[in-house]
């Protein structure tokens, strides 16, 4: 069915209570209008507009708040769990990174997905694309597990986005501290240069 030929249903918006179109297959919210919902749950809105393009228009409207019976929402189901559960922590990854600074050639995804325990996943910070005199690695900046089941299903968007947040801000906290690592050995390896050419 085109998206002409689909009959939309006016809703209000419970945050601006502003009428919206409401569609089954793409609305992302039930009862939000796409403004209020960037503009209050930032996170968790870019999240799911990142599993729609993954997935399609409607895979995102139940992933995190509304209760299922397996550990995704049949909307973002295909014939490989595990890749799905590989596209949600991708998709949350991608977002967290981004809001914490880092744009999409700056960082990597990798995820170790399981449906019947935690899946691991962690959020590197690749080393900028330039020739340098010692190979550079990529820098840890969130390493955590997690069972996709516990992810917040059925639970409200405040916590959804803190849960969100807490990620990005632990990524914001590791470059800032490798940051600091940096810049102390510069400190220690200018003070060494100098001391050497002072005797």
């Amino acid at each position: 069915m085109s998206e002409s030929e689909r009959a939309l249903e006016k809703r209000a918006c419970r945050f601006c209570g502003k009428t919206f179109d409401f569609d089954e297959e793409s609305s992302i919210y039930q009862d939000l209008c796409c403004r209020c919902a960037e503009k209050k749950f930032p996170l968790a809105f870019a999240v799911r507009k990142r599993i729609q393009e993954y997935c399609g228009t409607s895979a995102a409207g139940d992933v995190f708040t509304e209760k299922h019976d397996g550990c995704l929402p049949d909307s973002m189901m295909s014939d490989d769990l595990m890749v799905d559960i590989i596209t949600l922590f991708k998709a949350i990854g991608h977002v967290v990174a981004e809001a914490a600074g880092l744009n999409e050639d700056q960082h990597t995804v990798i995820v170790e997905p399981s449906y019947e325990d935690s899946t691991w996943w962690i959020v590197t910070k690749n080393p900028p694309n330039i020739s340098l005199p010692e190979p550079a690695r990529s820098e840890i900046v969130l390493f955590d597990y997690v069972k996709a089941w516990h992810l917040g299903w059925n639970k409200s968007e405040d916590d959804v986005e803190e849960m969100l947040r807490g990620w990005k801000d632990e990524i914001v906290k590791s470059i800032r501290e490798a940051r600091l690592v940096e810049d102390a050995a510069q400190i220690l390896k200018d003070a060494k240069i100098s001391l050497l050419s002072s005797s």
